[in-house]
């Protein structure tokens, strides 16, 4: 088990171009084990064939023809290929403001910013929804070999309508009409791509609300509509969700698991997680941690 999980500069693989849609894809064949990592892209995951074991913020499951798995930035996961089995799967790689395209999409980002944090981080398609995303994956990859007249509208229209699939197989969220005045959507829009990639800095909603010209209950009502929590609470389950999977997946200290994520004092961390999850961290870390041989989710049943 290693001390830190990797980060991985998608930023400078995408080697995106001025004026370019900040995302590519690829297709990879897994039969060995990509070890924990992160990185500042969203990333969207399709398995076409094999089988292996995927882990996300801590928690695992299996990986088959058609599962699909959407990892917010800085969401820590890890792929257990299997040799007997590989995997062949499209990862696409974008940046998060891609989400952000117009004011109508806000059902379905405000669902998937929930993934991983209150709602599923995979799902696992059937029958004619496979083949729908084999053909979703595979007019994308088409589109960003080629150079055809308005590549990167095809492209995000095509990644669009698999993350919607994506997101209606999630469990049921709340039906969300809050829609933001038009003049300070975009704000709203960056205030949040801007905590899920600076949520271990020290963040307020005053700090926020000087940042991007809003009010702190603008702001703290933009996130209770569109994501389901206040500021604070908001905060608080990132920050959990990411001490997870470090508690589960590193050895690192419980105290600087505490300041990794973003919190001023291990007490404070401390509460919040006891709130959150019903126990310590070191309880959480005694209970979950996952101690498994890879080669027995290959032999069981």
């Amino acid at each position: 088990m290693g001390m830190f999980p990797e980060y991985h500069d998608t930023i400078t693989v995408a080697n995106v171009k001025r004026g370019q849609l900040p995302f590519y894809i690829l297709e990879i064949t897994i039969d060995f084990l990509i070890n924990m990592h992160h990185h500042d892209y969203v990333e969207l995951l399709y398995v076409v064939e094999g089988s292996g074991i995927e882990i996300i913020n801590g928690k695992k499951h299996t990986l088959q023809p058609g599962t699909a798995s959407f990892l917010l930035p800085h969401h820590i996961h890890e792929i257990q290929g299997n040799p007997a089995s590989p995997l062949r799967v499209y990862c696409c790689m974008f940046d998060i403001s891609v989400l952000f395209g117009s004011r109508f999409d806000f059902e379905l980002v405000g669902r998937l910013l929930r993934s991983g944090v209150d709602l599923p981080s995979f799902v696992d398609f059937k029958n004619e929804q496979i083949e729908q995303m084999n053909s979703i994956f595979s007019s994308i990859v088409r589109e960003y070999t080629g150079s055809n007249f308005g590549k990167f509208t095809f492209i995000r229209v095509k990644l669009l309508e698999a993350l919607l699939q994506f997101a209606r197989e999630l469990q049921p969220a709340a039906q969300d009409e809050f829609r933001p005045a038009h003049d300070s959507q975009k704000r709203l829009e960056n205030v949040i791509q801007y905590i899920h990639t600076h949520y271990a800095e020290k963040l307020t909603l005053e700090t926020l609300s000087k940042k991007f010209n809003l009010s702190p209950p603008y702001i703290s009502q933009g996130l209770k509509k569109l994501c389901g929590e206040g500021f604070v609470d908001y905060m608080h389950k990132i920050r959990i969700g990411s001490a997870l999977s470090l508690l589960s997946s590193t050895d690192m200290p419980v105290a600087d698991v505490a300041v990794e994520v973003g919190f001023d004092s291990y007490r404070s961390f401390t509460r919040v997680f006891r709130k959150l999850r019903g126990m310590t961290p070191s309880q959480y870390r005694e209970t979950y941690i996952n101690t498994d041989d890879i080669a027995s989710h290959f032999t069981q049943g």
